[in-house]
């Protein structure tokens, strides 16, 4: 029995827009996923599935991503100085 690829990610594992949300909390040092999903009011896991492409977004998730980027981001103790 020969194996079929995903139809979502083409066999990769990964979905392209959900790998740029996830790279987009990388960069932020102390954006872990819990407390990302804490602050989105998300399970931490469903937050893996959607980085990983397993769940598909939808506008509220992703307006609800980008405000708990900004937060985690503000609340950042040395942003700003040297």
């Amino acid at each position: 029995m020969r194996k079929q690829k995903c139809g979502r990610c083409g066999g990769k594992g990964w979905v392209e827009g959900a790998s740029a949300l996830r790279a987009k909390r990388l960069k932020l040092e102390d954006a872990s996923l819990r407390s990302v999903a804490r602050l989105m009011k998300i399970s931490a896991a469903y937050l893996s599935d959607l980085e990983r492409g397993k769940r598909d977004w939808n506008a509220d998730l992703i307006s609800r991503f980008e405000v708990a980027l900004e937060q985690v981001d503000v609340a950042d103790p040395t942003k700003g100085r040297c």
